[in-house]
């Protein structure tokens, strides 16, 4: 696929694109999420991929079946 076409289902299936800033980085990727995560074993990133959940009101998209197992505060959108 084409990095537009790509673009293109990317934004038609997501409400906003947010950027990830030191903000996310600190207060939830790292402190508040691990040890909410601890028991399901995710990692940095799939806590970096949620912690704008928990800052904005948008849902969080994911693959990731584990993600249901934990009740992060913020609505996860389960993709297939």
């Amino acid at each position: 696929m084409e990095r537009s076409e790509i673009t293109m289902i990317i934004e038609g299936l997501t409400e906003r694109i947010v950027p990830f800033d030191a903000s996310y980085a600190y207060a939830y990727a790292n402190a508040e999420l691990a040890s909410m995560t601890k028991a399901c074993g995710l990692s940095l990133g799939e806590r970096a991929s949620i912690a704008p959940g928990l800052k904005t009101v948008y849902p969080v998209y994911t693959s990731d079946k584990d993600w249901s197992r934990v009740d992060f505060g913020c609505k996860i959108i389960q993709i297939r």
